[in-house]
This record gives C-alpha cells, structure tokens and sequence, in this order.
C-alpha cells in the first residue's frame, strides 16, 4: 500500500470524527513548535494576550484547553445548575426506592 492511500485513509477517518455541523479547523506548526490559533476560536472563547492554554494528552488525543486568568471567578455560578439537577435525581432516585 503507497504512503499516499494510508494519508487519505487517515484524512478520512479524521473527518467521520468531527461533530455534525462543525468544519475542521486547521494550522500549521512552525520549526519553533508555534502554531496559530484559528480567529475564530479566539474569539470564542476571549483568547488575547497573555492569555494561557492547558494541553491535556490522553494517549490518544490531544486537547487543549484555555486557562481563564481568574479561574475562580469564572466558575462562580456554574456549579449551581450542575449541583441543583444533581440533587433533583437523587431525590427522584430516593423517592422510587422509598415507594
């Protein structure tokens, strides 16, 4: 098998993985191990300098994740929702084993 029909092989398969609705967003790495973050996603999620980035490697896949400058404050009211449905279905659990 040439080298050429395992590349297409493997571009296939990236793209089967790619949520429905969302396009591939691509950049290149420099010699220095710079890349450029698509326009797109900076705005997204308000990356400007000297904003940080966490890379998580699973193994498998690499992620990466921005590093809000106050994490604390970006988390006030988030857990709330998460914390009150949590409960929900507990009592809803409790409820069907008491009845």
């Amino acid at each position: 098998m040439s080298p050429v029909s395992n590349k297409s092989k493997a571009a296939r398969s990236r793209k089967r993985d790619v949520p429905t609705g969302r396009a591939p967003m691509i950049s290149n790495v420099t010699a220095r191990g710079q890349t450029t973050i698509p326009a797109e996603l900076r705005k997204k999620y308000d990356i400007k300098p000297p904003s940080r980035l966490e890379w998580l490697d699973d193994g498998e896949m690499m992620l990466v994740i921005p590093v809000p400058s106050d994490p604390i404050q970006s988390f006030r009211g988030k857990s709330r929702a998460t914390l009150t449905l949590n409960l929900l279905a507990d009592r809803k659990v409790q409820r069907s084993r008491e009845g």
